[in-house]
């Protein structure tokens, strides 16, 4: 069994791009599995132009495997601004690599920072929010904004992540085909946690 999950930009998850024949034959022989977060770089013309893994399986095999598939099947289209002028973007997807017969393990929110609070608000549904910035080609947040369907809930609390990260973060720029740092759409996943006194 073979499971993908996307973050919110990017290919439906319902796209069939895998199946088992696909599972490497020595992680098959091994009884290798494991999850590959995978870090995208799309172009503005829409083509890939990094796959990265940002947390291994832990199997080369399986890490060398998820982006292969990626590069020879998966399609894209270019993100697009405020003024619906195509941008790059980077992404990242989770790829569960499961053995047959195996029963695929629950997985956490696939947060790539944690924000410490002083109390949960009221409003909250949920201790995640998605921020999705514009980065400049030197890698600066020129701006951040939260989707509906990414909200913590809490308009303050996303609020409060887009400026926690406005004010402390710089991305790695993207490079284009021909090297040269590119502007830019992230989606980020940000979790929210209490802040405990010591």
């Amino acid at each position: 069994m073979l499971l993908l999950l996307l973050a919110a930009v990017g290919l439906p998850s319902s796209q069939p791009w895998v199946t088992q024949d696909n599972y490497p034959a020595l992680a098959l022989r091994l009884h290798h599995q494991g999850v590959a977060t995978v870090e995208l770089t799309v172009d503005t013309q829409g083509q890939l132009a990094n796959c990265r893994i940002a947390i291994s399986t832990g199997w080369q095999e399986l890490d060398d495997a998820t982006c292969a598939m990626i590069r020879a099947r998966a399609r894209y289209a270019p993100a697009r601004d405020d003024a619906g002028q195509p941008l790059a973007y980077v992404y990242r997807l989770r790829f569960r690599w499961v053995l047959p017969g195996s029963q695929p393990p629950t997985l956490p929110p696939d947060t790539e920072l944690d924000l410490n609070v002083a109390a949960f608000p009221k409003d909250m549904v949920r201790p995640i929010a998605g921020l999705t910035f514009i980065v400049a080609p030197d890698g600066k947040i020129e701006s951040c904004s939260v989707p509906e369907r990414q909200s913590s809930g809490s308009p303050a609390l996303d609020k409060a992540g887009c400026a926690a990260m406005s004010k402390s973060e710089t991305f790695q720029p993207a490079l284009d085909g021909d090297g040269r740092p590119m502007r830019f759409m992230r989606v980020q996943q940000v979790g929210f946690t209490i802040d405990r006194p010591k």
